[in-house]
C-alpha cells in the first residue's frame, strides 16, 4: 500500500482561512506533501508524487487545480494511484458532485480514514473523463466541459461576485441565475452570446444556434443542477440551449432539474442527449473544470 499524497493550493477560496489548520493536519497525517501556487507547479507536484509511489492522490485546490492534476494523470501509461478531490477551492463542483459535498475538515478526515485503509476495502466512485480537443493546445481532462454563455457567466462570477468575497457554489449559482434571467429577457451580457453548432458524434445530429453547451460525465452540478433528460447510453450528459429559448423563467425549474415536459423540446430551444463525444463549431473558449482555454481561429473543438 503506497503512502498518501497531497497537493494543497494555499490561494484556493476555502483554503485561504483555514491553511494553518490545513497544513497542521497534512503534518501530523505523515503524508507527503506539496504546496502549489500556479499550473507549472501543480503539474510538477503531480509529476513529484506520482514518482514517490504514492498509492492515494490527493488534491485539495478548486476545480481548476483538480483539472490540471486529471491531465497529468490522463497521461500515464500505467495505473493511477486512488484519487481524492478535497473542497478546498471556491467552487469545488466536482469534489462536491463526488465527495459528497463535505466540508473541508470533514472530508480530510474522512480521506485519513479512508487511506489508512488496503486499496480493495477504500470506498470508490468512478467517473469517466471528459477529454477537450482543439488545435493549438494540448488534449485536456476533467469532469464538465462548457461552452458558450457559460464562460460570459464565469467572468461576471470573478469580476463581480468572487471579487467580493463570495464563495461557494451559492455563490456561482448567483452569477448562473442572473445570466438566465438576462438570456429570458434578452437583455444584458449573456443574450448576444455568438451561437454555436453542436454535432453529435454518436449520430451526426446537428444541434444548430446554441448559446450554451455542456458536456459532463458528473451526476450533478452546481447547487445540484442536472439539465439532462435526453436519451442516448454514452457516458456523458449533453445539454444544449438555443438563442432565445420560449418560456426560459417558466422552465427553469424543470430544466435545471431535469424533469422534462411538454415545455422543455427543441422546437422551443432545449436539447438534451446522453453521447459518447460532440463536436462544436463557432467557439471563442471552452471551460472545463472552472478553467478558461483558448480554441483555435476556425472555432472548433471536440
Amino acid at each position: 500500500m503506497g503512502a498518501l499524497g497531497i497537493i494543497t493550493n494555499p490561494t484556493a477560496g476555502r483554503n485561504r482561512s483555514r491553511i494553518e489548520r490545513v497544513r497542521a493536519w497534512t503534518e501530523a497525517s505523515g503524508a507527503l506533501s506539496r504546496e502549489v501556487a500556479d499550473l507549472d507547479s501543480i503539474v510538477a507536484a503531480a509529476r513529484d508524487l506520482l514518482a514517490a509511489g504514492v498509492g492515494v492522490l490527493a488534491v485539495n485546490g478548486g476545480d481548476g487545480t483538480a483539472q490540471a492534476v486529471l491531465t497529468v494523470l490522463a497521461g500515464l501509461d500505467g495505473d493511477w494511484p486512488d484519487l481524492a478531490l478535497l473542497p478546498g477551492g471556491t467552487t469545488n463542483m466536482s469534489a462536491n458532485a463526488i465527495n459528497d459535498s463535505h466540508r473541508l475538515m470533514k472530508s480530510l478526515k474522512r480521506l485519513a480514514e479512508q487511506a489508512a485503509l488496503p486499496a480493495d476495502q477504500r470506498r470508490r466512485v468512478t467517473r469517466p473523463l471528459v477529454r477537450v480537443a482543439t488545435d493549438g493546445i494540448d488534449d485536456q481532462f476533467g469532469f464538465c466541459a462548457s461552452v458558450g454563455v457559460v464562460l460570459r457567466g464565469m467572468r461576471h462570477f470573478r469580476e463581480f461576485v468572487g471579487a467580493r468575497g463570495l464563495r461557494g457554489e451559492l455563490a456561482t449559482g448567483i452569477s448562473v441565475l442572473r445570466g438566465l434571467a438576462g438570456v429570458a429577457r434578452n437583455s444584458g451580457g449573456w443574450s448576444d452570446t455568438p451561437p454555436v453548432t453542436a454535432t453529435i458524434v454518436d449520430s451526426g445530429e446537428s444541434w444548430k444556434d446554441q448559446i450554451l453547451v455542456v458536456a459532463t460525465s458528473l451526476d450533478r452540478l452546481m447547487l445540484g443542477f442536472t439539465p439532462w433528460w435526453g436519451e442516448g447510453d454514452g457516458p456523458l450528459h449533453l445539454f444544449g440551449l438555443a438563442r432565445g429559448p420560449k418560456g426560459l423563467l417558466r422552465q427553469a425549474p424543470a430544466m435545471l432539474r431535469g424533469r422534462p415536459g411538454p415545455g422543455l423540446t427543441p422546437e422551443r430551444g432545449y436539447r438534451s442527449a446522453e453521447v459518447t463525444g460532440v463536436r462544436l463549431e463557432g467557439v471563442d473558449g471552452v471551460a472545463l473544470d472552472g478553467e478558461i482555454f483558448p480554441v483555435a481561429e476556425d472555432g472548433a473543438l471536440t
